[in-house]
């Protein structure tokens, strides 16, 4: 879970920045939970606080696509096109859009 859900994102983020920034308007959208605690990404003593706030010239933003109906969850949910919707929301913004944000499907999340 740590390698995937943490280590992961880092790894991805530092192999795509030299892309990222050939962009007119670079865009990073992690994909993350309702369960998850983002109270941590104001602390600046944390690795987490530092992509939002240290890179300028990225819009980084999270999104939650709310439960999906897989079998992990018995069904429960919608389906998995409509939980796509806050991700490419945040995927498409224009140059002036949000960074540092958790969206859901019914717009923006609580920290």
């Amino acid at each position: 879970m740590l390698d995937v859900n943490v280590v992961g994102i880092v790894r991805v983020t530092r192999a795509f920045l030299p892309l990222l920034r050939r962009s007119p308007h670079p865009v990073i959208v992690n994909v993350s939970s309702g369960m998850g605690s983002f109270g941590m990404t104001h602390d600046p003593e944390r690795v987490e606080s530092q992509y939002a706030g240290e890179l300028k010239d990225v819009e980084v933003n999270a999104a939650d696509p709310g439960q999906t109906a897989t079998d992990s969850t018995g069904g429960l949910g919608h389906g998995v096109t409509d939980g796509a919707d806050p991700i490419v929301a945040l995927a498409t913004t224009g140059p002036d859009g949000p960074t540092g944000q958790f969206v859901g499907r019914s717009g923006p999340l609580p920290w």
